[in-house]
């Protein structure tokens, strides 16, 4: 099986930050958005901005699954019963969530 391009992996994290930063935070760390950003650095070899992180992170928290306080001036982050009850929901739907990439990457239409 081939690696995905530099491009395509980006893409895939642009596009699953919000699930990538709930299940980081599941650990029950408490990390600021630096420390998030050099997570998804270190795991997936990619460097999102940070206006892409922290808009992310400020979306869970409007959503009210994830959670911010200060800690030594810095904003840190940690995971809410409901955005863990979000992750789970994603973890159970992963064969469903990649049956649907499957599909619209393959030549079959979804109907």
């Amino acid at each position: 099986m081939s690696q995905p391009s530099r491009e395509m992996r980006e893409r895939v994290i642009r596009s699953f930050m919000d699930l990538i930063i709930l299940k980081e935070l599941r650990t029950g760390r408490s990390l600021t958005g630096y420390e998030m950003a050099a997570t998804l650095r270190k795991k997936f070899h990619t460097l999102p901005s940070p206006g892409s992180v922290y808009s992310v992170l400020y979306g869970l928290e409007k959503r009210g699954l994830i959670e911010a306080s200060l800690n030594s001036s810095k904003r840190v982050y940690r995971l809410t019963r409901k955005g863990n009850d979000e992750i789970k929901k994603a973890v159970s739907s992963l064969n469903g969530i990649l049956f649907l990439i499957k599909t619209i990457l393959s030549d079959n239409s979804l109907l």
